[in-house]
């Protein structure tokens, strides 16, 4: 039996009928099992098949009887659902969360690499949802982002004259930000000026070989007036003296805040590039996409347990094209003269994903994970017999009801498989079921990045829409200023609301009506503009 990790008693809508059924939660090494507690007697099953829902995901169903089919309202009645745990992107949100509790309960010593790749998953989904999130989100890139706001170097401003950004300057601010200094979390502004408000913060500093690097979270309107490239640049605001507001004591140079601007005073600062996140960010979910995707043809052969090709070559060959393996017999003639390791050359595969493995020859001790035999013993020495080889051949192409072997791992069992043929001097026939997964698995690839860049359109052409309102309330609130600027050094109330309405509808006449104003506010002037 299949070793199992965790288990759990639940009540959960396992057909999707709308009822809670009783239910027990298993959890393997590569798969996670849903079986129903009622389930019709023995005496009503015909046969058992097993159907693929979806990828990842295979449910086990009763064919009933026909005399039954009326009092179980159907032919077939489900008894389980097996869920592989490399297919976590396929599982509804209630189930994902059930899988995550057991893969919980599992030591971290015990977890096997399937619940490691499933619990590394689990970190980028959004549990609370159906939908995988396997990169942050393209928003997220405009929002929190790291940028240099002091390049070291030196340089001349009219203001300060000679200004030097030394390592030492943005050290010292980088452990005062870490120490509480300023009290409040440095601010984005615009140019700045606090009147327009807080357009983000300053969440963390690192002083840096080449600069201070701050990293913004900024609000949704301070990321919009980025999106729209309103302004493209950071301007740092500090104090090389900050003083403690309990102490009075001087603490060093300390960073105040950022402001949003256009008209950075340091040279050597470099312009914010929000496209170029996003396309990092697009970049980024296609590698993911692939990484998920990728097929596990480049897992070792020691991992699949699928024997090495040079074995064949020293292995004693038998030409007889028939075979009549008996696992009771061969099996354990094997197993009593080589061991379990013995088995497992004898045979084309090893599942070591579903079985508990011996701690000493780390192979399962359990003939149920045996599978393909190509090999028996003949005169004490482990022999590679045609007829096997042949039967293994046409079991993992369909033959006799085929094999449970993982179609990601079927390609390998053929090349080892194809090896045993050339060993007889014979041609294997021709495999294509790997290039129908690759074909299935490229299209399905393609409509999920076809339906991103969809979505992506959608965004960017929703961004450019809010970029023109908010281009519209900023240039209401700057005019806004501008007229209550004027109200305030005397012109009167009425003349400005009546050049406010016209500026609104052209903000160039804004210039004329400054030259008209400032006549106004100085009366002395009134006969020059005559």
């Amino acid at each position: 039996m299949p070793k199992v990790y965790a288990r759990k008693q639940v009540k959960i809508d396992i057909d999707g009928d709308g009822e809670k059924e009783d239910a027990v939660a298993f959890l393997l090494a590569g798969s996670f099992v849903l079986k129903l507690k009622k389930k019709p007697p023995q005496k009503m099953i015909q046969a058992w098949r097993k159907t693929e829902i979806k990828p990842g995901v295979t449910a086990t169903v009763a064919i009933l009887k026909p005399e039954y089919e009326g009092e179980r309202g159907g032919r077939t009645v489900l008894t389980s659902i097996w869920y592989d745990l490399d297919h976590l992107a396929e599982v509804h949100e209630e189930t994902r969360k059930l899988i995550y509790e057991l893969l919980k309960q599992v030591p971290e010593d015990k977890l096997t690499d399937e619940h490691k790749r499933a619990l590394a998953k689990f970190k980028r989904m959004k549990l609370g949802g159906d939908t995988v999130e396997r990169v942050t989100k393209l928003e997220n890139y405009a929002k929190e982002f790291w940028h240099n706001v002091l390049p070291v170097g030196e340089f001349y401003d009219p203001r300060y004259g000679k200004v030097k950004i030394t390592k030492e300057l943005i050290t010292k601010m980088a452990e005062n930000f870490h120490k509480g200094y300023p009290h409040y979390k440095p601010p984005v502004n615009i140019s700045h000026n606090d009147i327009h408000g807080k357009y983000g913060d300053v969440v963390d500093v690192e002083a840096r070989e080449d600069g201070l690097w701050i990293k913004i979270a900024l609000t949704e309107e301070g990321a919009k007036l980025l999106e729209a490239r309103k302004f493209e640049y950071l301007s740092a605001e500090y104090t090389e003296n900050y003083k403690d507001k309990e102490t009075g004591k001087e603490v060093g140079a300390v960073l105040l805040g950022v402001a949003l601007t256009n008209r950075p005073a340091h040279p050597e600062m470099k312009p914010i590039r929000l496209t170029e996140r996003i396309r990092r960010a697009f970049e980024d979910f296609v590698e993911a996409f692939t990484e998920f995707f990728k097929t596990t043809d480049e897992k070792p052969e020691v991992e699949l347990m699928i024997p090495n090709v040079s074995n064949i070559k020293n292995m004693p060959k038998d030409d007889n094209p028939s075979w009549n393996w008996d696992w009771a017999r061969d099996a354990n003639a094997i197993i009593d003269k080589l061991g379990w390791r013995g088995l497992a050359k004898a045979c084309a595969y090893v599942d070591t994903k579903n079985f508990e493995l011996d701690p000493d020859d780390k192979l399962p001790h359990n003939k149920q994970a045996y599978k393909l035999p190509v090999c028996k013993l003949i005169n004490g020495r482990l022999t590679l017999v045609w007829g096997g080889v042949k039967a293994a051949m046409g079991a993992l192409l369909g033959a006799r009801g085929g094999v449970d072997i993982p179609r990601e791992d079927k390609k390998r069992v053929y090349n080892y498989l194809a090896a045993c043929y050339k060993a007889f001097d014979k041609e294997p026939p021709e495999f294509h079921y790997e290039e129908e997964v690759k074909r299935v698995e490229l299209e399905e690839r393609v409509k999920t990045l076809e339906e991103e860049k969809r979505q992506l359109e959608e965004t960017v052409a929703k961004l450019e829409e809010e970029k023109k309102e908010l281009e519209r309330k900023l240039m209401k609130v700057e005019i806004d200023h501008w007229a209550k600027d004027w109200v305030e050094k005397g012109v009167k109330p009425v003349v400005v609301e009546k050049a406010k309405a016209i500026v609104l509808e052209d903000p160039e006449k804004k210039k004329v009506f400054d030259e008209i104003f400032e006549a106004m506010a100085e009366p002395s002037l009134l006969k020059q503009l005559g």
